[in-house]
């Protein structure tokens, strides 16, 4: 399912207090940023990745891997594809200004496996913005990340 990043969404189950925007639903035919991202983003995501939110029934498959069908259809039962490959949730994490970026728990696939540059907001606000659902607790302490680790990112 393709979003462009950053544009609105009404999907997430965050409050509507917030406004939300979509960040790394990519999907073969649509370009998407490219470029390395900080070691400590990487592991930001992992940990964010390995507590989804909005769970579904079925999963979604990486389309960008060879030999992979676009998704599965049986909920994962009997899918040969590797678990990484593989998504059936969100991540929601919180900025500045009152706004969540949305994002497929493929996220961390796409940074890692196939190059993905999401937009330098979402990247600082996992490195130290809100995480997460409601109440929105701070990233950096969610994710026990020491001090040293949280640097700023470059602006866009």
């Amino acid at each position: 399912m393709y979003f462009a990043d950053l544009s609105e969404t009404d999907h997430g189950s965050c409050s509507s207090d917030w406004r939300r925007l979509n960040v790394g639903w990519l999907e073969k035919g649509h370009a998407f940023a490219k470029g390395r991202v900080q070691p400590e983003f990487v592991a930001a995501l992992r940990r964010l990745v390995a507590k989804p939110v909005c769970l579904t029934r079925g999963c979604h498959q990486c389309e960008f891997c060879q030999g992979n069908s676009a998704a599965t259809t049986d909920g994962g039962q009997g899918n040969p594809a590797h678990v990484e490959i593989l998504g059936n949730g969100e991540i929601h994490v919180a900025g500045e200004q009152g706004i969540v970026y949305v994002a497929p728990v493929l996220i961390r696939h796409y940074v890692e496996a196939h190059g993905y540059l999401p937009p330098g907001p979402f990247i600082r606000a996992c490195l130290g913005g809100i995480s997460r659902s409601p109440p929105y607790t701070k990233t950096a302490a969610l994710l026990k990340l020491p001090p040293e680790v949280v640097k700023p990112v470059a602006a866009d």
